[in-house]
Order: structure tokens, then sequence, then C-alpha cells
């Protein structure tokens, strides 16, 4: 690839500028730092280059035009791949030549990019087609695989100019014969205004061949260094650009006014003092970005660790967002604009911010919660025995505050925030008891927990009765005057009276007698202070002898009540 068309590799980029020589956006050889964005597409339908030749060595006429035609494409934010092929055409005096030049392609990287500052590099290839030896004036290619490499920086001074440097160079003309005497040091800058419609520009380009700083070389070997400024006008149309411009030389090709004795780039031997380019071009941008993303961190005030599942809300938006365990969260896709950030956690005081969104940027935010103060409840009293009033050892666990364990006088004292607690009250030897109650903030609450002693295994004597009876005979009251006495030490306990009879007539009228047994046993149970609900009756009437019907004394122990202990 010759130098001309490695300078015209050298792009500019990004909002403030049009399609380049080679589709990417720019001027015509400087190229921006600044990414064009993902789904960027540039078109280059029609590119010419006419280079003004002069010699006063060689009079004879001679013409040299470059037409360019490539296409970009932005592959993401930060890269842009871009390749052309130019069409190249020289004159000697009657004699013409023509063809198709090196295929050139490269991708800028922007590796930084700021509001206003960019830094990326933008690396490139030369492929041959086989045009080195068919030019007139110069060489159409190098016949190799040639590369270079571009450091780029761009600074944005306002929202309307755009200023690019470059600096890099060119490995050319990959064989033994020329090896590094054509390597080229490329340098550039330019300045974009853009101002709507017509936006002009301007440039200043320069090539050295880097063997003059290595080698003692004879400099009438392959030319001059070119120094170029340049400008011109661009034209928007909507997606459709067209480009004016050119470029006057300040340096002159020719050494000690001797033509180069080879042509080892694109460039002419003889002088060159202007040249004037015309170009049609495509161009589509990416969407517009409106939008932008709040970022943060959510951490505690005092510990400085991080809140999980905090909540924070844009409430003109609608947007939410919760924190990870991390205390990271993200709100995407927020219009540009100023808004008010709610931020909430339970047990936190809840926070308001303002923060502002960029179209295209991230916000970043951070936030700390203060946990709120909580005016506790304080919750004491005593554990006793019930039936004797004496204060007995336990261990109270309540709900959300853990357990606690009485004083040897059974007195007890805890703080819990306001609300509703369940407490249950465990002690050896006795029945848990449980206490559920609720707590207002400050409120200081007495709770007196009395506890039944832990239930043995109960039994109760077998009632008797006379035949077709179910009076409660003189002696069996005793023995139920003691059932009382038993239940009433053990208030906790229910039991299950049943009623059986002997088979000494029908069925269903012993049926009938043997609920009738059983009700008149609890009629005598709650005569004596046994809450009903504790006692349940069932007659079973002739259907569960313990004895034999058959004999007298079988069928007077059938006729009976059982009482048994049900929980």
């Amino acid at each position: 690839m010759g130098l001309k068309a490695a300078l015209t590799l050298m792009l500019v980029s990004g909002l403030l500028a049009a399609p380049s020589w080679n589709s990417q956006p720019g001027t015509m050889r400087v190229m921006s730092a600044f990414g064009d964005g993902k789904g960027y597409l540039g078109v280059n339908l029609f590119h010419l280059n006419m280079l003004g030749l002069s010699s006063d060595i060689d009079t004879t006429s001679k013409t040299a035009i470059d037409i360019y035609t490539g296409l970009a494409i932005g592959l993401s934010r930060k890269v842009t791949l871009s390749a052309r092929i130019p069409y190249l055409y020289d004159k000697y005096g009657d004699s013409t030549a023509s063809s198709i030049g090196d295929l050139e392609a490269g991708f800028k990287v922007t590796l930084v990019e700021g509001e206003k500052v960019a830094f990326g590099f933008f690396p490139f290839l030369s492929i041959s087609t086989g045009a080195k030896d068919k030019g007139l004036n110069r060489a159409f290619g190098t016949g190799t695989l040639d590369y270079g490499l571009l450091a780029l920086f761009s600074l944005k001074p306002s929202e309307k100019v755009l200023l690019n440097f470059n600096l890099g160079g060119f490995n050319r003309y990959q064989d033994e014969h020329h090896n590094a005497v054509a390597d080229l040091g490329l340098a550039g800058f330019s300045a974009f205004f853009n101002l709507g419609k017509v936006n002009p520009f301007f440039e200043i380009s320069h090539e050295n061949f880097a063997s003059q700083f290595i080698w003692d070389v004879d400099k009438k070997l392959y030319g001059g260094n070119p120094l170029r400024v340049g400008g011109g006008l661009n034209f928007a149309l909507g997606a459709l650009n067209f480009d004016l411009g050119g470029s006057y030389y300040l340096s002159k090709r020719r050494v000690d006014d001797q033509l180069a004795d080879s042509v080892y780039y694109m460039l002419p031997r003889e002088d060159i003092k202007y040249e004037v380019s015309v170009g049609i071009s495509i161009e589509k941008k990416p969407p517009v970005v409106t939008t932008g993303l709040i970022a943060g961190v959510i951490t505690d005030a005092k510990t400085g660790n991080p809140l999980e599942n905090a909540h924070v809300k844009i409430t003109e938006l609608g947007l939410t967002a919760t924190s990870d365990l991390k205390g990271a969260f993200t709100l995407e896709d927020v219009p540009a604009g100023l808004y008010t950030v709610e931020v909430t956690k339970a047990g936190y005081e809840p926070i308001t911010a303002h923060v502002m969104v960029k179209a295209g940027k991230t916000s970043q935010v951070q936030y700390t919660l203060k946990k709120k103060v909580v005016e506790k409840a304080t919750v004491k009293g005593r554990v006793v025995d019930r039936e004797t009033g004496k204060p007995v050892v336990a261990v109270l666990s309540v709900e959300g505050v853990g357990k606690i364990r009485t004083d040897s006088d059974g007195t007890y004292t805890f703080t819990a925030k306001p609300g509703t607690y369940t407490m249950t009250v465990r002690a050896e030897g006795y029945e848990p008891a449980t206490k559920r109650f609720t707590l207002r903030a400050k409120e200081v609450r007495s709770i007196d927990v009395a506890l039944v002693k832990e239930v043995p295994a109960l039994t109760f004597p077998v009632i008797h009765f006379d035949c077709c009876s179910y009076r409660i005979k003189p002696k069996y009251a005793k023995m139920l005057d003691e059932v009382i006495r038993t239940l009433t030490r053990y208030p906790n306990v229910k039991v299950l009276i049943e009623g059986h009879a002997s088979a000494d007539g029908p069925e269903d009228y012993n049926m009938r007698l043997s609920i009738k047994r059983a009700e008149a046993v609890k009629k005598y149970l709650v005569k004596g202070g046994i809450a009903s609900d504790r006692l349940q009756v069932k007659g079973y009437g002739e259907s569960r002898p313990i004895a034999s019907n058959d004999t007298l004394e079988g069928r007077r122990k059938n006729r009976r009540v059982e009482i048994k202990v049900i929980k």
C-alpha cells in the first residue's frame, strides 16, 4: 500500500464528522479516537482525488487520479471496521495506465473515551492485488502484504469542534530487496467544525521515510518527505454527504533538484503542488441515545457494610431496583434529566437524593442508610407454681427476641421492639405455658406466669351400677371426690367418660342406659368444680363387655363407667 493510501486510512470519526475517503467518519487523512457506535454504516460511493504535478526536469505532461469506493461498519460502541479498494489512473504524455490498487482494511479501537477526550489505536493492512508495476508516474502497489499502526488522540473543546492527533508508522515492502528503506513515519492533525449542513474542516499531514533517522542513505533514492496543509467543506444532506476538499504541498518531492531514482510508494517522483478531491457518500449513524444508566452501592452508615435488599425508586418514572449481596444496584434506560431517588430498607431510615442522568452515560452514586432508632418496650414478671405459689426457675422463649432465664426467685425482665410476640415458658417438671401479647413503644408490661406441674400417668377408679340403674352409689361417690381432687390439681387434663351396660335388656335400651350412666358421672364432676369442657361423654351399650354376660358376676362387672385421660 502506498503512502497516500496509508494516509487516507487515517480517519476522523464520532458525532462531529462525515464519511472520509475510506467510509469511516472523518476528514481526508486524520482519524478521531472517539467511537462511532454499534450499527454505524458508511458507504463511500465515489471519491475522486486528482494530483497537480510539476517538473521542470521532465516537461512531459502528467496526470494522476485516484477513485475510491469502500465500506465501514460499527461492530460495537468502540470498534469500527473499514475496507476500501482504489482505482488508479496515470497519464504520461500520450500513454495511459489504470488498475485496481491494493485492498486496504483496518479497524479502529477506542481504548479510553470520556465526554471530551478519547484515546485509541488503528491497526491496518494493505493486501496486494498485483498492480505494483502498472503505473506510469508512480507504483500502483507494493506487491507484498504490508501493515501499520496509528495511535489516536481526540479532544472536544466544545460541542461543535473536534480536534484529532495521529502518530504512527507503516511497514511497507515486505521483501528483502526493499526492507526498511521504505518504512514510513506518519503524523497528522485535523479540526472539524460542525455548523449544521455546511461543515468546514482543516488538516495538516506529514510522512517521513524512517530510514532518514536510522541510516545515512541517499535521500534521492525515494524522494522528499511530503508535508501538506489541507481542508474543505462537508455538505450534510441527511444521510447523503457531498465533500469538496484539497491540499497544498509545502514540501518538494525532488531532492537536490533531482527526481527520485525509484518509485517506492504511490506518490509520483515529481513535485506536487496541490491535490483536489470530490466525493459522494452515504452515512447511517446509530440511533441517538437519549437514556442513561444509574449504578450505585448502598451501605450501612455506621459499619460501612453493603446492604442487601434495599429498594431504590425513581417516583416520576416508576423505575425500581433492589440491591444485591454487595449492596449494588442498577437502573437502566433512564431518560436524561434530573431526578429524585428514594432509597428504603426495612429497619433503616429512608433517604431521598438527586441524581443527574446524561444520555449514553453511567451516573455512579453511593447511598448510606442509618438504622432506625426504635424505642423498645420492657417486659417483666414472675414464674410461679400454680398450686403452691412458690417461684419456679424457668426458661422463656420469645419469638424474635431469644431465650431468657429467670432468676432464682422466678423473676425475669427483657426489652423488645414494638410488635406482637409469643412467649413460651418451660420448667422442669411442669407443663409448658404460652402467652401472646402486643407491645407498644416505651411500654412497661408485667406478665406473671403460673405453671402447672407435669401430669403423671393418671388412673381413675371404675364406677359400677345396679342393674337398669344410673344412680351413683355412696361408696363410688367417694371415689369420684378423689377424681375431682386429682383433676383440680391438674387443670390441663381432659378426660373421656365411657358408659357401659350388661346384656340384661334390649340392645337399644342398654345403649341409652350406658349414656345416662356416663352423664351422671359427668354431672357429679361438674358439681364438684370441674369445667364441663374438660369432660367428654360416650356410651357403648353392651358392645364392650369385660366379663361374660352369662353369669351374675359377669353382668355386675359390665355395668360400669370408666374414666380415661385424653390430654
